[in-house]
């Protein structure tokens, strides 16, 4: 889909293998994907999986 700008991450998770996380499109002025710094992207994970992963160290 050429319309969406959005990017999956995949991870490998315990009891989850092949979880795919999609984050919102960056606006204007954001970072681009692959520029996140690994304390954001634990940010955005931790927010998707909820409560399936308690402590976010995991990740």
């Amino acid at each position: 889909d050429m319309e969406s700008l959005s990017w999956h991450l995949s991870l490998k998770l315990s009891d989850k293998p092949k979880e795919v996380f999609q984050f919102p499109d960056t606006e204007p002025g954001d970072v681009h994907p692959g520029e996140y710094q690994v304390s954001t992207l634990k940010q955005l994970i931790s927010a998707q999986l909820s409560d399936s992963l308690p402590d976010p160290e995991l990740i």
